[in-house]
């Protein structure tokens, strides 16, 4: 299984990244849209394009292709935008549990959209990562206060978009190869989020503190790096709802990195089990 060893380095960087969101998130909330902009423009499209142009991609992807990427690739800068807003409210291990729900969403839109569907094993596999996703979530809705029950709101929105952004993104790379995916693909993904950070131009000069670039520039390196392993395992797989669930192995990675480096041990006694539950989801996916 070759998507594999794509999906390794994805979990590998997404885990840097998240924890390094949850930072941003917490100590520069208000500069949401100046950190992503800076990720897309300077960071994002560059890679994406160097490793577009060293494929030699066919760039001749016809004016409907051109069409298509330049609307749906919108869905990714608002999911960005989204989970950088949920985690300055709930902590990286919470987030990245309730993210093993995007794989629900990837598998009923592709399903019915791609029929890039699930055998009955992997349909398993996905239940009880669902399951797990749902253990962690509803005590927190319960006992959390108003500012954590928005952090939650913002952390649902961005499952659904990013799930729907997986279906979009496997459906982009049956109409064009892998390179050209990076130029056009990331490309709009940075036009998009050009235009939404327009009114932080006044804010650029931020960029020359040491205390917010690097950490920024982490972020944009984490998630780009993060991106390119997605795209190659998705590519490769030929199945989004597959790599859509595997991917969902990130939580477990994330509560262990979250307990070593960033000290985050409340309701550990929830996202343990739930992560462990996630885990054997994840094992039965990869054995199906």
């Amino acid at each position: 299984m070759p998507w594999i060893i794509p999906l390794l380095g994805y979990l590998v960087f997404a885990t840097i990244y998240s924890l390094i969101r949850r930072n941003l998130g917490k100590n520069f909330a208000e500069h949401n849209r100046l950190v992503n902009a800076f990720f897309f423009l300077a960071v994002l499209w560059p890679i994406g394009s160097l490793i577009g142009f060293l494929s030699h991609p066919n760039l001749h992807i016809g004016w409907l292709s051109l069409a298509l990427v330049l609307a749906g690739s919108i869905v990714w800068p608002l999911s960005n935008l989204s989970a950088y807003r949920a985690n300055r409210h709930i902590d990286a291990g919470m987030f990245s549990i309730l993210s093993n729900l995007t794989p629900i969403v990837t598998i009923t839109v592709a399903w019915n959209l791609l029929g890039e569907g699930l055998n009955s094993q992997q349909l398993f596999g996905a239940v009880i990562i669902l399951v797990s996703a749902i253990l962690v979530t509803l005590p927190s809705i319960r006992r959390h206060r108003r500012t954590d029950r928005n952090g939650l709101m913002f952390a649902l929105l961005t499952v659904v978009l990013v799930g729907l952004g997986i279906v979009f993104e496997r459906y982009m790379l049956k109409r064009m190869d892998i390179g050209a995916y990076f130029i056009f693909g990331w490309g709009a993904q940075t036009f998009w989020m050009i235009i939404f950070a327009l009114s932080e131009y006044k804010n650029i000069h931020l960029l020359k503190d040491r205390k917010f670039f690097l950490p920024t520039l982490g972020y944009g390196l984490s998630a780009a790096l993060r991106g390119v392993g997605f795209v190659a395992a998705l590519k490769f797989s030929n199945n989004a709802s597959l790599v859509g669930a595997a991917a969902s192995f990130l939580s477990v990675s994330v509560v262990v990195a979250a307990f070593f480096f960033t000290n985050e041990k409340d309701g550990l006694a929830i996202k343990l089990p739930a992560a462990l539950l996630g885990t054997v989801g994840l094992i039965i996916l990869s054995f199906s």
